[in-house]
This record gives structure tokens, C-alpha cells and sequence, in this order.
């Protein structure tokens, strides 16, 4: 038995978006296996033999990121806003979201990153644009998202140096916590696949050298 935008009954339910009528009516429904209300959540999963849920995934682009939930089609409509973009198509790699576009030869990838900051979140914004000829499709002529090719994970950019002795080790203990050959003072840490766990890493680290 499967079941698409299924929610489980729990104690202490919100009450409803605010000032989302529409919102609540569509995801906080009565609870056609007993009383009171749940919540869809947009999760794919199905009932095992012994009762217990087994999760399958997402029934759309919804993914959460650094305690953000993000919807990756909403960076891809974003990024079709900007002139001469055919397609887009976002993944998430690593920690990292990447998007790949067909459009112009001219379409310039600096623009359009400085475009996607003024209006999306900076956790939305890609770590990297990827331009391709064309997106590789299944055998139903649709985008199949697992033949695209994998992104550059920082091996291909302008690598600022360290200034200083204290950048250098910064620098070499992201290299082994992130597993990540070039990195450079540059970069955003999350933006190289840095997450909330990797940066108490660091500072254990860190401590350890300077404290």
C-alpha cells in the first residue's frame, strides 16, 4: 500500500498556516482513518507488513537544505526570468545545489548568478551553473535528471590564495573536513558543501590549534 501526501497524527499539530487560508485547506485535511485533522507533507511512503512506514521520497521538488526548505523548481523559474535561457534544471549534489541550463552562447554565467542573488535567498542560489547543449531525456522525451553530467565540485574556478598563515590553515582543514582539493578565500563555506556539522568540525579543530 503506497500513499502519496501522507501525514501522521501528532500530538500538537499547528494550527494552520497564517494568513494562508488557501494553504491550509489543501494541506491540513480531516483524517479519513479517524478523528481529527493531519497534515500532508508531500512524502512518499508505504506501510511494511509489521506497521511501520518505510520512506521513499519526495512527490515533488521539495528538498531541505541547511534546515531551509527549498523548492527547487522555484530557482528554476527564477532562472528562466533572465533573457536568452532555453531550460533549466536544479539538483542537489553533495550539499550543494547546481543548475544546468541550455540557452545563448553569450548568456553570461556571472550575470546570471549576480541576477539569481537579487532575487532569491543566498541559500537558494546556486554553488554553480552549468551550461549544456541539451538535456539528456528518458525514453518519454522528459528531463532524466540522472544523466546529467556530474557538477565540478571546485576544480574548475579562480582560486584566490591564502594571505596569511592563518588563512592557510583554515583553508587546509576545510581541504580534509570537505574532502575538496582547491579551495579558495572566495568561497562561501556552504557554498562548497560546508554544512552545520562540518563548521563544529572546524572550530573543534581549530580550537585545538589557536586556543
Amino acid at each position: 500500500m503506497f500513499l502519496a501526501n501522507s501525514g501522521l497524527v501528532v500530538t500538537g499539530l499547528a494550527l494552520g498556516y497564517l494568513n494562508r487560508p488557501d494553504l491550509n485547506k489543501e494541506k491540513f485535511i480531516q483524517n479519513p482513518f479517524g478523528e481529527g485533522k493531519i497534515y500532508k507533507t508531500g512524502d512518499l511512503v508505504s506501510f511494511l507488513p509489521d506497521g511501520s512506514i518505510d520512506y521513499i521520497g519526495r512527490i515533488d521538488n521539495q528538498i531541505k537544505l541547511r534546515g531551509f526548505r527549498i523548492e527547487l523548481s522555484g530557482i528554476d523559474a527564477k532562472i528562466l526570468e533572465f533573457p536568452d535561457i532555453k531550460e533549466s534544471a536544479t539538483i542537489i549534489n553533495a550539499g550543494s545545489i547546481y543548475s544546468y541550463i541550455v540557452c545563448n552562447e553569450d548568456v553570461s554565467i556571472e550575470n546570471l548568478q549576480k541576477h539569481l542573488r537579487g532575487v532569491l535567498p543566498s541559500f537558494m542560489v546556486p554553488t554553480s551553473i552549468i551550461k549544456l547543449d541539451a538535456f539528456p531525456l528518458n525514453v518519454n522525451g522528459k528531463l532524466d535528471k540522472r544523466k546529467l553530467p556530474e557538477p565540478n565540485l571546485g576544480n574548475d574556478k579562480n582560486i584566490v590564495p591564502p594571505r596569511n598563515d592563518v588563512d592557510k590553515i583554515i583553508i587546509d582543514e576545510l581541504k580534509e573536513i570537505l574532502n575538496i582539493d582547491n579551495i579558495s578565500i572566495k568561497d562561501s563555506f556552504f557554498g562548497i558543501g560546508g554544512d552545520s556539522l562540518n563548521a563544529i568540525t572546524l572550530c573543534t579543530h581549530l580550537s585545538h590549534k589557536f586556543g
